[in-house]
């Protein structure tokens, strides 16, 4: 073999063998980049996204834990009730998550006594002050926790009292007062 092609042999090799290597680092390069999140994002990421109280599997806004845990919905249903209504819309509007528009439902579980809560004493309410509908809600079990801490805090229970108490044991000991409430209702119609 010629000298000149010789040499453009063993160019053509060594720029072939420069191609496959940056073929082989740009290849590694574009298939791990979107999981090289840095030391930094990782911890971000695995805290956003693997934290059971942010996880919302059926993606209504409500996470897992407090469907489960306070509502009673299901996680895995957008519309528990199969109404048409998100949970979350629901429980914003005051309405019960698991009761279908339109219908009335006392769908109430019995709910354990909270000791942080019996410690709490209630003011006596004017009656003047009391809004009739949001009366109604809350004796229907329509209110959400937001609605109750903003009932207590407006009876005149303290706020720092209110906020170590946490979401779950407010909603237990709502329950617990509702269901008392409707078997007194019921011993008396009985009676």
């Amino acid at each position: 073999m010629p000298k000149k092609q010789r040499t453009a042999v063993i160019i053509l090799a060594i720029v072939s063998v420069i191609i496959v290597i940056s073929f082989m680092w740009y290849f590694n390069f574009q298939l791990t980049k979107p999981f090289d999140f840095g030391e930094e994002k990782k911890n971000d990421y695995n805290a956003e996204y693997f934290n059971p109280e942010k996880i919302d599997i059926d993606g209504d806004g409500l996470s897992n834990s407090d469907e489960t845990s306070i509502y009673n919905t299901s996680p895995y249903l957008e519309d528990t009730d199969s109404d048409g209504i998100d949970d979350k819309v629901e429980i914003e509007r005051g309405t019960d998550p698991n009761c279908p528009e339109g219908e009335v439902c006392n769908n109430l579980q019995e709910a354990e006594p909270v000791d942080q809560l019996k410690d709490i004493e209630l003011p006596q309410l004017d009656s003047s002050d009391v809004d009739e509908d949001a009366l109604r809600q809350t004796l229907q079990g329509q209110v959400d926790v937001r609605m109750i801490r903003e009932i207590l805090s407006q009876s005149g229970v303290d706020d720092e009292i209110l906020k170590g108490v946490s979401d779950e044991d407010l909603m237990k000991s709502y329950q617990e007062v509702l269901n008392n409430q409707n078997n007194q209702q019921d011993e008396s119609s009985s009676q």
